[in-house]
């Protein structure tokens, strides 16, 4: 079998996999991005810095919320050669999140010398297993150290390291340049599910907060 049939193959077998898992997860299943999905994003960083394609998209809908679990690949062109990179995402739409625009990722080596060069980097004295594990950063950090308290910290701190982005109302979560395997895409968008909920928590008692101090 060709390069090119082998990796077509692959795709349509990890197709056939995510259908399987619509009806488990109660999600609708769709090839394309019929929703425009791409478009809402154009602001993230994941996608603003590298466009790409939506495929393979598992939808929720309510009245107020819509629950997105999808691949998306982007290519990068180097010189003559170009390779293309793959992630899963899950992606909440929810008029009920307020949340700041904040960028969460695994922290490397060299973020703590760039700390101490001045970069921002928002951290948590309770939470120092967090701080280490993740680099935070974002314009409001009052505003953002208020909505990952202590329920976010702890569950972030307790699981596998990825990449959160988050801006008004919309919230994103994804293990960057990383397809995830199908059996382990029912965990993901559990856990996921799990940190949204506590968005959006926080993002009601914020409001009710903020009419006490009117």
């Amino acid at each position: 079998m060709s390069s090119w049939k082998k990796i077509f193959a692959l795709d349509d077998h990890r197709t056939d996999e995510i259908k399987s898992k619509a009806a488990l997860l109660n999600m609708n299943y769709s090839e394309k991005d019929e929703y425009g999905i791409l478009n809402q994003l154009k602001e993230f960083k994941l996608i603003k810095d590298h466009g790409g394609e939506i495929y393979n998209v598992l939808s929720n809908h309510d009245p107020i919320s819509k629950h997105y679990f999808f691949d998306y690949k982007y290519t990068v062109s180097t010189g003559k050669s170009s390779i293309t990179f793959k992630q899963s995402v899950n992606f909440f739409n929810c008029k009920a999140l307020s949340i700041p625009e904040f960028h969460l990722r695994p922290e490397e080596f060299y973020d703590k010398f760039l700390t101490w060069l001045g970069f921002p980097d928002i951290n948590f004295e309770s939470h120092t297993e967090f701080s280490h594990k993740y680099k935070l950063t974002g314009e409001y950090k009052d505003v953002i150290k208020y909505y990952f308290h202590k329920d976010i910290l702890d569950l972030l701190s307790s699981h596998a390291l990825f990449h959160m982005e988050g801006m008004n109302y919309y919230l994103i979560l994804y293990h960057h340049n990383y397809l995830l395997p199908s059996k382990m895409i029912p965990s993901f968008v559990h856990l996921s599910t799990l940190i949204y909920e506590l968005f959006k928590l926080r993002s009601k008692s914020s409001q009710e907060e903020f009419k006490l101090n009117l």
